[in-house]
């Protein structure tokens, strides 16, 4: 587990979970380098896990879940298991075929929205990450 640096927004900074989906070393080292806590996907979970064994693993150890399941929200195991989850999820909603760097740029210049998302929103909670870094609140439906 990599461990963040104290920041100057007093909120507590979420430690990231990355799902396996957005899994990648470009993406660990400009999070180290942002001094951004995370668990990667095998430090937690087998490959190849099911979305509701990576939401209640993500639960369970008081995780950010960052997916890039654009679809996260709309599984029918998902929805049946979120109510009782204990946590947030980042769904990265940006265009297709994201490369690595632009991918880490996005979650770096989110840490913020997504710290204070995180701080304001009473968990379960879901929000939504676009290419633009705009981070809006969705329902599970």
């Amino acid at each position: 587990m990599k461990q963040s640096v104290p920041r100057s927004s007093g909120l507590p900074e979420p430690t990231f979970f990355l799902d396996e989906n957005i899994s990648s070393p470009i993406i660990y080292r400009a999070l180290e380098a942002a001094g951004i806590a995370y668990r990667t996907f095998t430090e937690v979970l087998p490959r190849a896990s099911t979305d509701v064994e990576v939401l209640m693993a993500a639960s369970k150890n008081r995780l950010l879940l960052v997916t890039g399941d654009m679809d996260f929200r709309y599984h029918p195991a998902i929805r049946a298991a979120f109510p009782s989850s204990r946590t947030h999820v980042v769904v990265l909603a940006s265009k297709k075929n994201m490369r690595a760097e632009e991918t880490a740029a996005l979650i770096v210049g989110a840490r913020k929205k997504i710290t204070a998302f995180v701080s304001e929103t009473p968990a379960p909670a879901l929000a939504k990450l676009g290419a633009d870094g705009k981070l809006v609140q969705v329902r599970v439906r």
